[in-house]
């Protein structure tokens, strides 16, 4: 299993939400960051996927794209993980203000395409 520390998994936002009753972004999201601290991370990969849909804000999006791309990273699913964080990265990027969370994605991102080899 790989373990990175430049990956970062977003763990909160906002309130508490109630563990499997809220399909709303933040129910979804903290679901999925609760599964990934289990280590479950293809269940967690499938609610951030559902959280992703979910998303109203960029900052969701972001979130969520970031998230989804750490956990396909530990699945071993390196395309995919990396396209992922290049979605949050673009997010993040439209806001100056997200500096920091810019920072940390492409420093995921750089983990990625590190032990990324598209002819595996």
């Amino acid at each position: 299993m790989r373990a990175l520390v430049a990956l970062t998994i977003y763990v909160s936002l906002g309130s508490g939400a109630v563990f499997g009753a809220d399909n709303s972004w933040h129910g979804l999201h903290e679901q999925g960051v609760a599964l990934s601290g289990e280590r479950d991370f293809q269940a967690a990969s499938e609610l951030f996927r559902k959280s992703w849909s979910a998303a109203k804000t960029p900052l969701e999006r972001a979130v969520s794209a970031n998230d989804l791309g750490v956990t396909l990273h530990q699945l071993g699913r390196e395309a995919d993980a990396a396209a992922w964080l290049v979605r949050a990265l673009a997010i993040w990027k439209r806001d100056a203000g997200q500096h920091v969370h810019a920072v940390q994605t492409s420093e995921a991102l750089a983990a990625v395409l590190f032990v990324f080899d598209p002819d595996r």
